[in-house]
């Protein structure tokens, strides 16, 4: 989020600094723009599984879906436990 909020403000300083009225307060809103995107953009549900890799490597986390509905939350819920149920038994 701030990564992407500083991307926005510093190329609006670079190509406007000087050229328009009020331009000294346009990174601060291209910040809070872009602040605001990835906010809006990012994906609050994650599916990842925990592989042990044969080598030295170890445990690690592979994500195998992104999403940000409430619907695709409950789909990964329910391949969440059939997942528990194929490995329990």
């Amino acid at each position: 989020m701030l990564g992407l909020g500083m991307l926005t403000a510093s190329i609006l300083f670079f190509m406007l600094a000087g050229e328009l009225p009020y331009a000294e307060y346009l990174p601060a809103v291209g910040f809070a723009a872009g602040a605001l995107l990835a906010l809006l953009t990012c994906e609050k549900y994650v599916l990842r599984i925990e592989y042990n890799h044969q080598d030295d490597t170890g445990v690690q986390w592979l994500t195998i879906a992104k999403s940000g509905k409430k619907t695709d939350k409950v789909l990964f819920d329910q391949h969440v436990a059939q997942l528990k149920r194929l490995l329990v038994s």
